[in-house]
């Protein structure tokens, strides 16, 4: 793992392509380019909401999880920054799950809210690319392009190289670093937790989304 740029591919194309044809285009795109397929990876997210109301206990608590760290949960809440981790966040053993699900009086999960990014790898040269179909309550709604730099782990000292790569694969939504990197400073370091996010912030738009439609 290096620095990861995850990007969200318009849900209106441009080109009136389906979900599935834009997809397949960036297949084939990478695979020209000489890429090499590595595998399979998910990321998910499932909300936990409040049971009782206790002063200062109002977040809804959003357990994430992904394949690239198997061992890992991450925790986020809903107030977390759209430009990055202001709020407090929980990065622990696998066995937090366990542990949040035996506090059931004070959170309840949301399975039918829960999302999905998953995809297959591909390696091309010092890069990762990870194509994700996002997947809310069984029913594909967009496509992700994660790219990762694997050889540094200050995105600062690579946001050019990453820019230029990014926009030659993705067009125009690849010009400008996600949000999310603009608040690194100086030599300050990319950490797992730092991806999470990234995915985290989209999936909150297509949560939004699906509220909104049910509504």
């Amino acid at each position: 793992m290096g620095v990861s740029w995850v990007i969200q591919c318009p849900i209106a194309d441009p080109a009136g392509r389906s979900l599935a044809q834009v997809y397949a285009d960036y297949e084939k795109l990478l695979t020209s380019l000489g890429a090499e397929r590595s595998g399979f990876f998910l990321v998910d997210s499932e909300p936990y909401y409040p049971n009782v109301n206790i002063p200062g206990l109002t977040s809804t608590l959003h357990l994430c999880h992904s394949s690239e760290y198997p061992m890992t949960s991450f925790v986020l809440v809903s107030e977390t920054s759209m430009s990055g981790i202001t709020m407090p966040y929980v990065v622990a053993d696998r066995n937090f799950d366990q542990i949040l699900s035996k506090l059931n009086a004070a959170f309840s999960p949301r399975s039918n809210l829960k999302i999905e990014a998953k995809g297959q790898k591909f390696n091309l040269h010092d890069f990762t690319i990870r194509l994700s179909n996002v997947v809310v309550a069984g029913s594909a709604k967009g496509v992700i392009v994660e790219v990762d730099y694997n050889c540094c782990f200050v995105p600062n000292l690579c946001q050019g190289l990453m820019r230029e790569f990014c926009s030659s694969l993705l067009g125009q939504i690849g010009q400008q670093p996600p949000v999310c990197i603009a608040r690194f400073k100086d030599s300050q370091s990319y950490a797992p937790i730092d991806t999470i996010s990234q995915y985290f912030s989209i999936f909150l738009k297509y949560r939004q989304l699906q509220q909104q439609q049910q509504t």
